[in-house]
């Protein structure tokens, strides 16, 4: 039987024969350090949460709005609005009002000159939600 050859010579093919030298040891223990990195910095979430705008002004921070009289129409009656519904003026602008008490159309047949209102609450996504209601007129 003849001797077989261990290792790569002139007898075997080169698509078998390993002409490369063999990674340096620093090399080595890199490779797998940056193949790591990548995967940590592809798999991070990436989706912080974003720092609220300084001074609060942020459109869904909530604003108290103090005990006070107030105008409230019915929205049907509102350009800017133009549909059925009980809006109340705060800040020379009117946003949609909230409160258990009220039906949807509370302000309607009171027409373009609405009624006065004592309320208190906070502004939220642009609607006042009262804690204190009271029809004045």
């Amino acid at each position: 039987m003849p001797a077989r050859s261990s290792g790569a010579g002139p007898d075997r093919p080169a698509a078998v024969r390993n002409d490369n030298p063999p990674l340096d040891p620093m090399k080595r223990s890199l490779l797998p350090l940056a193949l790591l990195a990548l995967l940590a910095s592809a798999c991070g979430s990436g989706t912080e949460p974003a720092a609220p705008p300084a001074g609060g002004d942020s459109p869904a921070a909530a604003a108290a709005v103090e005990l006070s009289l107030h105008q409230a129409r019915c929205g049907c009656s509102l350009a800017e609005v133009g549909h059925c519904g009980n809006y109340v003026e705060v800040g020379g602008k009117y946003v949609q009002l909230v409160h258990p008490s009220l039906g949807t159309m509370e302000y309607c047949n009171d027409g373009e000159t609405g009624a006065q209102i004592e309320v208190a609450g906070e502004l939220k996504d642009g609607k006042l939600v009262a804690s204190s209601y009271k029809r004045v007129n």
